[in-house]
């Protein structure tokens, strides 16, 4: 059809004179296939519509420009007019292209590559290498790495003064002498000014109060200890009472001359300088006298001079166990009665009982010396000895025979039926046995109270 309408343009354009099959032939250039001449020739056209154009365009053109220009575009064919349209927008001098255009665009061939990005890399091998190359980067935060750490200095992590150097061989800075200087040694420290924050607790006295010394208390051991003492003004000794030996230079007793005692005294000595008198009879004291004079012998004659009598202890009463049979004896001190028993209690500090010893109360403890007090219960009994101890012995069905510990200072002891009493140095009364009625139980006005007697009854006591 095409063909067909080109010939018929060709005749009809032909002049007036082409009319004949010879001018016609002419026109052809005599070719027998002119048809398919024009057919090879018309392929080598673009098409107005969309043209696609291959090697290199020359030329001129105008119009708008549509659709993908491919290959190069040179000579006076980059110069156009009209707009773009498709990838590349706009005009010659103000063209753009669309960010879907770059974005948008299939990564065809990507693969994770390596390697260093270099000027002839194309957009797609540089992102190749991008991508191969961000596995092998720590994160900015909280970057994990592997290996060793190369790179980085002291001073990129603001160490710059700071010296490799092991904590135990660290030398001590500036700063630290200076803390050091003010502090104390642990050894034989020496402080200045006052030295506060430290209590007596640390160093050891807790216990210890402020006091000066010219006001210190007396301590319960200072008081254990001068319990034992006699006082230099008119003492009051108990058993017995040594004298040092004499010398040729000095006496071991010296009596001073001074006034009479306004009463006898059982036991008193007085020496007015010329005569000495002694005080006998406990019931009712009588003094004595023994008168010096000048022309009296520097010597008692010996016939002037008796040995003490051998006085009886006397008993009588009910003497079913024997009881009041006592032996004839010298130099009796004390004595005391049980229920059916007797004590008695000689010079030497020894101990004699005699009775009934259902309970063990006249068996007297083997060894016992240095008594200076009896005292008798129902059936057990409580002595008293020099240092202020206490031995028992006999029932203890009550627990009156069991002595308290700690008594060391006893001064007087008391014995009831069934239980016992004793008064320290120090005025307190110890109470032990049986507390039926409350005879064991101090009352608490004796609280602080000083204490000179004692008794004890059947079933109570007395202080």
């Amino acid at each position: 059809q095409f063909v067909q309408s080109a010939i018929q343009g060709v005749v009809g354009a032909a002049p007036a004179a082409l009319d004949t099959l010879n001018e016609l032939a002419v026109a052809l250039n005599n070719d027998a296939s002119y048809a398919s001449t024009i057919t090879t020739a018309l392929s080598l056209k673009a098409p107005l519509a969309s043209p696609t154009f291959t090697g290199t365009t020359t030329g001129t053109f105008s119009g708008p420009l549509t659709g993908n220009v491919t290959g190069n575009v040179s000579g006076s064919a980059a110069t156009f007019t009209g707009t773009l349209a498709g990838d590349v927008t706009g005009t010659q001098s103000a063209t753009a292209i669309s960010a879907i255009t770059v974005t948008g665009k299939s990564l065809t061939g990507y693969v994770s590559g390596a390697g260093t990005i270099s000027a002839t890399d194309t957009i797609l091998s540089a992102i190749n290498k991008l991508n191969g190359n961000d596995a092998l980067k720590a994160n900015l935060a909280s970057p994990t790495f592997t290996g060793t750490v190369g790179g980085i200095t002291a001073s990129m992590v603001g160490l710059g003064n700071v010296s490799n150097t092991s904590d135990a061989n660290k030398p001590v800075s500036t700063a630290q002498q200076a803390a050091l200087d003010l502090k104390a040694s642990l050894a034989n420290p020496t402080f200045t000014g006052t030295v506060s924050g430290i209590t007596k607790t640390m160093v050891g006295l807790g216990s210890v109060n402020n006091t000066s010394d010219a006001n210190k208390p007396v301590s319960t051991a200072q008081q254990a200890a001068l319990d034992l003492k006699a006082n230099l003004a008119s003492p009051t000794f108990s058993g017995t009472v040594s004298l040092p030996a004499g010398t040729a230079f000095s006496a071991p007793m010296k009596l001073t001359a001074g006034a009479n005692l306004a009463s006898a005294s059982f036991g008193a000595v007085e020496f007015d300088g010329t005569n000495l008198y002694l005080t006998t009879n406990s019931a009712s004291p009588t003094r004595k006298t023994l008168a010096f004079s000048d022309s009296v012998p520097t010597t008692v004659p010996a016939a002037n001079l008796t040995t003490a009598p051998i006085v009886p202890v006397l008993a009588w009463g009910n003497n079913r166990n024997s009881q009041t049979t006592m032996p004839a004896l010298a130099n009796v001190a004390a004595v005391a009665a049980g229920e059916s028993h007797s004590l008695v209690l000689l010079d030497a500090g020894t101990v004699i009982a005699r009775g009934l010893n259902t309970r063990g109360q006249v068996t007297v403890p083997v060894g016992l010396t240095g008594v200076t007090e009896i005292a008798a219960g129902a059936s057990h009994n409580i002595v008293r000895k020099s240092d202020g101890t206490l031995v028992a012995w006999g029932d203890n069905s009550y627990g009156q025979t069991t002595l308290p510990s700690g008594i060391t200072t006893a001064t007087r002891v008391a014995a009831g039926e069934k239980h016992s009493l004793a008064l320290l140095a120090n005025g307190s009364v110890r109470a032990w046995g049986d507390n039926s009625f409350g005879q064991t139980t101090l009352p608490a006005s004796l609280t602080g109270a000083t204490i000179t007697a004692i008794a004890a009854g059947s079933d109570h006591s007395l202080a």
